[in-house]
């Protein structure tokens, strides 16, 4: 899932205590548990490919999932099948879905869980949610449609 490569990104490119002024965030949400923002420049070689964040959640009705914000240049993760298309990789699945009018993979491994990402906001940017195996995907596709509601009231550069 898109976690583990966030993740050894992160290991490679220098933190930033917020990401770029007047770029879009992960936003807060009311009644929500809204962990701090860990965010880090995406960079390689002396060049610049953009920022990511990462927050935690938890919303009233207790589901707690990690959402992970991605923007510029770096690599990107959408070269899906049109919605509507879902398939198997083994024990892992998948389905191109839309959420909020955006194209989204929604994927369920047995072990790692729910991963949902949107290639959202003029494809400039992707947001990824993940969450433990027991979760349903209804909850998480729900949480994403908050999140991108609150982000497209923040505007976007």
């Amino acid at each position: 899932m898109y976690y583990r490569l966030i993740c050894l990104a992160a290991f490679f490119f220098a933190a930033l205590p917020q990401a770029a002024a007047g770029a879009l965030s992960l936003p807060e949400i009311d009644g929500w548990k809204c962990g701090e923002i860990v965010s880090a420049r995406l960079e390689a070689f002396e060049k610049d490919y953009g920022y990511f964040e990462k927050r935690e959640y938890r919303t009233r009705e207790g589901l707690s999932f990690e959402a992970f914000l991605t923007c510029g240049t770096g690599p990107k993760f959408f070269n899906q099948p049109p919605a509507g298309v879902s398939g198997s990789d083994g024990k892992t699945t998948y389905e191109i879905i839309s959420v909020n009018g955006y194209k989204t993979s929604l994927e369920y491994d047995p072990v790692l869980g729910l991963s949902l990402s949107v290639n959202a906001f003029d494809k400039k940017y992707t947001l990824t949610l993940e969450c433990g195996p027991f979760e349903t995907s209804g909850n998480l596709i729900e949480c994403a449609k908050t999140l991108i509601g609150e982000m497209e009231k923040d505007g976007i550069e």
